[in-house]
């Protein structure tokens, strides 16, 4: 189940929007050496990633580039394949974060966004 505030459970499993492309949050000032370094350490074992620093949120996203394995798209709907499991990332449970917008979760709730 999801456990954040901010997003109704039950339409967290309408889009999948948070699954197709999926993000890992560094704190922001990380040099670029070790941005590169996550982004090479990705790409080493096959797996396409960037990185992204966002100012406004204090943080650096590495970013992957392709849906988490978990996601199933099986009759045109996005369902996690482990949304119920403990094996289930916190990141994915607690998502959307207190900083997100509408950009980063369509279903997020009005009154719990962050100006």
């Amino acid at each position: 189940m999801n456990k954040s505030p901010r997003v109704d459970a039950r339409d967290c499993l309408k889009c999948g929007k948070c699954c197709l492309e999926f993000k890992i949050r560094y704190p922001l000032g990380m040099t670029e050496s070790e941005i590169y370094e996550l982004v090479f350490m990705t790409q080493r074992v096959g797996i396409s990633a960037r990185a992204e620093p966002d100012d406004r949120r204090d943080c650096t996203w590495l970013i992957f580039d392709h849906p988490c394995k978990h996601l199933d798209t099986t009759g045109g709907e996005y369902r996690c394949k482990i949304y119920n499991e403990p094996s289930r990332p916190p990141n994915c449970a607690w998502f959307p974060y207190p900083d997100a917008t509408e950009e980063d979760c369509p279903h997020l709730i009005k009154e719990n966004v962050i100006p």
